[in-house]
């Protein structure tokens, strides 16, 4: 890990920081409190299997980044894609009875966690529209599923989280996670969203195939096959 890639974890350090699991569990998330009803939570850990239930309340909305590593889990035993590197996830959380797997043993990302019964309404004040999180609730249709989006914006905003240094560190990432839920409230971020197909466990294996055959093939001549 780089120096650039230290800032949450100093943050992490310097704070009342909670670990949302006991230190049996097999992966250990801390959970930076920004106030009341926001939390960011860093991911930065190995592990291949986690099968024990996650805990939500009831109105949640959750916005999950990977910065590395993808995360799979098996569900109606069918196994599909939870989160890839440089996708933004983003979906209302109850109890998660998942079982998750990462697919090269390692996993560094986010999680925003926002419980919209108790934001704060200094935060409230930031998002400057008091229907803003119903309106990403409804818009992306989150009752029913989730939403995945990709964009330089998006990249370019969890960068900043990353790897920005100020001196209010926890106001910093207030206002950049309230310049996130604008930017997802707006038509340029619904553009970037992607059909739910796009994750679909068979899809993206093939995709690895023909971009791993590729890498391996590129400088021989008439040895290219489909890949099917």
């Amino acid at each position: 890990m780089t120096s650039q890639q230290n800032h949450l974890i100093k943050t992490a350090l310097k704070i009342n920081k909670t670990a949302l699991f006991n230190s049996s569990a097999a992966v250990q998330p801390i959970d930076i409190k920004l106030s009341q009803g926001l939390d960011l939570i860093y991911h930065d850990y190995a592990f291949k299997n986690y099968n024990n239930a996650i805990n939500f309340s009831k109105n949640i909305l959750r916005i999950d980044f990977s910065f590395k590593g993808s995360i799979s889990f098996i569900k109606n035993n069918q196994k599909h894609i939870f989160l890839e590197p440089g996708f933004l996830k983003i979906s209302k959380s109850s109890t998660d009875h998942n079982i998750y797997s990462t697919d090269n043993g390692h996993y560094q990302g986010v999680t925003i966690i926002i419980d919209q019964d108790k934001i704060s309404s200094n935060f409230q004040y930031l998002i400057a529209k008091n229907n803003l999180l119903k309106n990403l609730v409804d818009d992306y249709d989150l009752d029913n599923g989730h939403a995945i989006l990709k964009s330089e914006y998006i990249d370019q905003m969890f960068h900043d989280i990353k790897s920005v240094e100020v001196p209010n560190q926890l106001q910093y990432y207030c206002l950049k996670i309230a310049e996130l839920l604008l930017y997802l409230d707006s038509k340029t971020a619904h553009s970037a969203s992607l059909s739910p197909e796009y994750f679909f466990i068979e899809n993206t294996q093939k995709i690895y195939a023909i971009h791993q055959y590729l890498r391996n093939n590129l400088n021989k001549k008439n040895h290219f096959k489909i890949i099917s």
